[in-house]
């Protein structure tokens, strides 16, 4: 076999189907129709029911005392006489506040103390939750201290009364020397504020 086929034979054999691949029809082939998608966007359900509000502040209560020298025997409630600003909270008296809406409530109390205890023994308050003690809210008071203050966080219900008592195991007195003549008088000796931070807890 010569020169010549030997070309001839290479270009047949190798050159043609090469050729072939860049036919359009080969083309077609490889890029064929593509899968299509028939899918449609999520139809809109129906609307949910209304959630909470997103003020979760909708009661609270500041309320003070300023006089001192009150004399407390254990277990007499602590007069809180008069309100800073209250939205659902009701005072029932000069000692008792109910509130009107169930949920978690910040609760801050405060007091003073112008008596020299026993030995041993100190000036203590509470609070009181339908006239039971709150675990752990129990304040102790230094004599000729400023004002003590003591917060926790409990779940109220609607009609829940709330007041601060001692729990001293004798009498004490309400009042710091250390504010006598500071503020001619009008110092704040107790103090209770509460603001609901969220709904209750589902039991």
């Amino acid at each position: 076999m010569n020169q010549f086929h030997l070309i001839k034979t290479f270009f047949l054999t190798t050159l043609i189907p090469l050729n072939l691949m860049s036919a359009p029809a080969f083309i077609e082939m490889i890029e064929g129709p593509q899968a299509s998608c028939a899918c449609q966007p999520p139809q809109q359900g129906p609307e949910g029911p209304p959630g909470e509000a997103g003020n979760p502040f909708t009661t609270l209560g500041s309320n003070y005392y300023i006089d001192g020298d009150t004399d407390i025997d254990p277990g007499e409630q602590i007069p809180i006489d008069i309100d800073g600003s209250n939205v659902n909270v009701v005072r029932l008296n000069d000692f008792q506040f109910q509130v009107e809406e169930a949920g978690n409530y910040f609760i801050m109390l405060g007091c003073t103390s112008n008596d020299q205890l026993e030995q041993g023994n100190s000036a203590t308050l509470g609070l009181f939750v339908n006239g039971s003690f709150v675990t752990g809210s129990e304040l102790s008071l230094v004599r000729n201290s400023k004002l003590y203050n003591l917060s926790l966080i409990v779940p109220l219900q609607v009609g829940d009364i709330l007041d601060l008592r001692s729990t001293a195991e004798e009498s004490w007195v309400i009042g710091s020397d250390y504010y006598s003549g500071l503020l001619w008088g009008t110092y704040v000796t107790a103090t209770l504020t509460l603001f609901r931070i969220g709904p209750a807890p589902v039991n």
